[in-house]
């Protein structure tokens, strides 16, 4: 269930990279990177108490849902997005 977690985040960020906003492109890359140092460093119980991993989490998923608010007022689905991209 973890890795589902992470990987929906992921994707959120990437979603993220691909908007128009210059300051979504960057938080949609420094989700990307942050979700890398969440794994490399290790997962542990303690891993859910420290605020700034629930602060970018939080970054990404509105960043993600932003974008596919776009996605949706432009009628456009996001797999087709993330396929050319």
């Amino acid at each position: 269930m973890f890795l589902v977690w992470i990987y929906v985040a992921w994707r959120s960020a990437g979603l993220t990279r691909n908007s128009s906003p210059k300051e979504r492109h960057t938080v949609g890359l420094a989700g990307q990177l942050f979700l890398l140092t969440f794994i490399a460093e290790g997962f542990s119980v303690d891993s859910f108490a420290w605020l700034d991993d629930w602060i970018m989490f939080g970054l990404i998923s509105a960043g993600g849902a932003l974008y596919r608010k776009e996605l949706q007022s432009a009628d456009i689905t996001p797999a087709l997005v993330l396929a050319e991209g």
